[in-house]
């Protein structure tokens, strides 16, 4: 008899606390794509407070500090959208958060 897990066999075979931090890597991912959409709809504030929680999940993901430094920068918080910044491109292992346009 098939195992009803045997599509996903990497689940069955897998260290659960490996596991559970690829989750809590694809949820920030998820995040991300939400919070890109409230800062699409100037929604800023809502923004922020996503791109906070997908750090909360992921506190090295780069395009997460990128996206809380631009809508920090809408918000006309300078200081703390620079701080942003600066986090983004020490954790930025693949040169995806240049800063010269959004996403």
């Amino acid at each position: 008899m098939k195992s009803r897990f045997s599509a996903v066999p990497y689940l069955v075979n897998s260290d659960p606390l490996e596991y559970s931090d690829q989750l809590e890597s694809s949820i920030a991912v998820l995040q991300l794509h939400r919070a890109y959409s409230l800062y699409d709809s100037k929604r800023y504030l809502e923004a922020l407070d996503v791109y906070d929680y997908a750090l909360c999940l992921d506190p090295d993901y780069a395009l997460a500090y990128r996206g809380r430094g631009e809508t920090l920068y809408q918000l006309k918080r300078y200081l703390e959208a620079l701080a942003a910044f600066e986090q983004a491109l020490q954790y930025d292992a693949n040169g995806c958060c240049h800063l010269s346009g959004y996403r």
